[in-house]
């Protein structure tokens, strides 16, 4: 029914949920809200190319430019880590990313960044 509504094209369906197996499925473009504000707006596809995940020893990890990663999670193998596949130089393995990695970790870089700014903030600091 959704398929067949959506079919001319002009129609949108605004699809809400934590499942992200459900989201990947069937999403063109996802929309983060976090504390009732939109994060960020992206299609599905592009965000799906754009990142990579890299799994490795941390030592491993120091070819890659700190500011292609998004996100970082410890292992019992070593470190992962979400990098924008664009800035990371060619010779970097890299496997595809998860959708929920990908939110998950946007989402706690967005935190992090609002945390410093606000900080900031406080201490009167104005770039």
């Amino acid at each position: 029914i959704l398929t067949e509504y959506m079919e001319p094209g002009d129609r949108s369906i605004l699809f809400s949920s934590h499942i992200t197996s459900d989201i990947e499925k069937i999403a063109d473009t996802i929309t983060l809200i976090r504390d009732g504000r939109i994060a960020f707006t992206e299609n599905k596809d592009e965000m799906m190319f754009a990142y990579r995940t890299f799994k490795g020893t941390v030592e491993q990890s120091y070819s890659i430019p700190k500011k292609a990663i998004f996100g970082k999670r410890d292992s019992v193998f070593g470190i992962e880590l979400l990098v924008k596949r664009e800035l990371v130089p060619p010779s970097v393995p890299l496997i595809r990313a998860e959708l929920e990695d990908i939110i998950v970790m946007r989402s706690k870089q967005l935190k992090q960044q609002e945390m410093v700014a606000s900080a900031k903030e406080r201490a009167g600091i104005h770039e």
